[in-house]
């Protein structure tokens, strides 16, 4: 990530799993309103999984927000929530380039420079 800002990525991915784990509660038939009380018992199993891989400490930044693109296209999916193309396009590019994010900076060659969760200007 650009700037090294890890932790301000890690804040923000905080915002996005809370849409997320409304989305998710939606999708089995739960109340959005406070979607983790008792998630672990009421939850079925592969939503349990699924939020854990969007769950992520600073090691894993880049994964957790490839997963977090591709569920939140999968649920605007599921319940019918239209999705602009360009921006699933967009979601879908950024989370993209983010495998290449995800190799250290000895790893990088100059045309990844500058990829970033695209927080780089906020």
């Amino acid at each position: 990530m650009s700037r090294g800002e890890r932790l301000r990525a890690l804040d923000a991915l905080w915002w996005v799993q809370g849409g997320l784990w409304r989305l998710a509660a939606l999708s089995a038939g739960l109340p959005p309103q406070r979607p983790t009380r008792l998630a672990e018992a009421h939850w079925p199993p592969e939503l349990l999984a699924r939020a854990q891989r969007v769950s992520a400490g600073l090691g894993d930044l880049e994964g957790a927000y490839r997963e977090a693109v591709a569920w939140t296209l999968t649920l605007a999916e599921e319940l019918a929530c239209p999705v602009h193309p360009t921006l699933a396009a967009e979601l879908r590019a950024r989370a993209g380039a983010l495998a290449g994010a995800a190799r250290g900076p000895e790893d990088r060659g100059p045309e990844d420079k500058d990829r970033t969760l695209g927080l780089q200007d906020a």
